[in-house]
């Protein structure tokens, strides 16, 4: 970005509308449209979105972003196996399989839609994987009120037929450490053995998950007591 700003500052590339708006747009999904309690945007960022806005066709930033989030976030069409698959990585830790699936569709929706059958895609998702756990995050958009208003929200679904395993991983990721700041969720729409949670730190993604789950399970024995 600060390449891109003192680019745009010396008047390069800003004769080009299509790449302005395309620079723009990634600008603006990045940063969250520079909200501040996302803690992504820098000043550099502000700087060279208004650079680039002048240059481009966009008249309202905060009408492209909701629309690209819209389109980001609408993931409905998608199979149980799609999303599943559609953003997924693995790590093996402490001799431990697991995988973390993310979403854009709240886990109500998904599970209201396809039930059982979702369950099963997931079991059979950790059988081709080789997984000992599965943890899907859900990132969402939620209306509030029914009103064009949304806010940003965050789920955590964890599952394994390890129920021991499956005990020890909730009851750590639940706790004050894990900084996670879990609520259960009451989803009657799936009979399998699930947790699901709200999770209230919605600065907290994969890439602040994988590292607690990491220490998390450095301390598991995977040996019965």
């Amino acid at each position: 970005v600060e390449t891109l700003s003192s680019q745009a500052e010396r008047s390069i590339l800003l004769g080009n509308e299509c790449l302005c708006h395309l620079l723009l747009a990634t600008i603006l999904v990045d940063t969250v449209n520079h909200d501040a309690k996302q803690l992504r945007s820098t000043d550099t960022d502000k700087r060279a979105c208004n650079i680039i806005r002048r240059s481009s066709s966009v008249m309202d930033s905060d009408e492209l972003f909701q629309s690209l989030q819209k389109a980001k976030f609408d993931q409905s069409r998608l199979s149980s196996s799609d999303l599943l698959r559609k953003d997924y990585k693995q790590w093996n830790l402490n001799g431990i399989n697991l995988g973390i699936a993310s979403t854009g569709l709240s886990l109500e929706s998904w599970l209201e839609r396809d039930g059982d059958s979702a369950y099963g895609e997931m079991c059979q998702y950790m059988g081709a994987q080789g997984l000992s756990l599965l943890l899907v995050m859900a990132a969402f958009f939620e209306s509030l009120n029914g009103e064009e208003a949304s806010e940003f929200r965050r789920e955590l679904l964890v599952l394994s037929k390890d129920a021991r395993l499956l005990t020890y991983v909730v009851d750590g990721l639940s706790s004050d450490k894990a900084g996670l700041e879990l609520e259960q969720l009451e989803i009657q729409k799936i009979s399998g053995d699930v947790r699901c949670f709200a999770q209230n730190n919605i600065r907290a993604s994969r890439k602040h998950l994988q590292p607690v789950l990491a220490k998390l399970l450095s301390g598991y024995s995977t040996s019965s007591v």
